[in-house]
């Protein structure tokens, strides 16, 4: 568990007593153990249309942020969409009337033995994140919604206490914050 894990860590390194965790909010969390009907179609349809092998865009992502490597790991909880839509508020994103697509790579975030949810990066074909993009899109769309309304990363489902999981715990862990951070360190 998270705090179990807080304390480990806390007294390998002198640190003492372990804080509690501090409750999130829980906007985006799994409905009861599981999700909704409409997160569950969309969650179905990114992985009936995703491929386990990284894809043009995502193979340069990983070469632009140093772990080309990458692309020859093939790790159950991840996938490659060749262009998933990208959601505002709720609602497909459109610009001039057609959806918004990107390609992305996807997390599967679990919990306990149960998935939570996805998290998506949206990545441009050149491998660059294409966060710039769509906020460039919404400011132009919505000049009245806050840029700090577009997330880095896109969520369906939830990833709260969960995680994106790279394979079997063993005798060593490795944990971290990014999907990229924590292929640099399995390579």
């Amino acid at each position: 568990s998270l705090p179990w894990a807080l304390q480990q860590v806390a007294e390998y390194i002198g640190g003492g007593a372990c804080a509690e965790p501090v409750a999130r909010d829980s906007v985006g969390v799994a409905e009861n153990a599981g999700v909704s009907n409409d997160k569950s179609k969309a969650i179905k349809y990114l992985l009936d249309t995703s491929s386990r092998t990284p894809h043009k865009a995502a193979r340069l992502y990983y070469q632009n942020r140093g772990i080309n490597a990458a692309t020859d790991m093939r790790i159950k909880t991840l996938r490659y969409h060749d262009g998933a839509d990208v959601y505002f508020q709720g609602k497909p994103l459109m610009l001039n009337g057609a959806k918004v697509r990107y390609p992305c790579i996807i997390g599967r975030s679990s919990a306990n033995g149960r998935w939570l949810g996805l998290q998506q990066i949206f990545i441009t074909k050149e491998g660059v994140n294409a966060v710039s993009e769509i906020r460039a899109i919404v400011d132009t769309l919505y000049p009245e919604s806050a840029p700090n309304k577009i997330p880095k990363k896109a969520m369906i489902g939830g990833m709260t206490g969960g995680s994106v999981r790279f394979g079997e715990v063993g005798k060593v862990w490795a944990v971290g914050e990014g999907i990229e951070t924590m292929l640099a360190v399995s390579i």
